[in-house]
């Protein structure tokens, strides 16, 4: 199973969903997605740009865990 922990990210950082957008240019939708836990996959450039601004690695922000 992935779980992400933008939510959390974004707490620690101060950020808000619609901040994000603006600083990375990742679309509303995607941040949405994540946010809810609904998404079923994201753009490496999405991805790159996310881990980039929030100075975080891809495996702070996504994490794999057993079913």
């Amino acid at each position: 199973m992935i779980t992400n922990n933008l939510d959390a990210i974004l707490k620690k950082h101060e950020l808000t969903p619609e901040k994000l957008h603006e600083k990375t240019r990742v679309s509303k939708a995607t941040i949405r997605l994540l946010l809810t836990e609904k998404a079923n996959h994201i753009d490496f450039d999405e991805l790159e740009a996310l881990c980039d601004f929030l100075d975080c690695s891809v495996g702070e922000l996504l994490e794999h865990s057993a079913p």
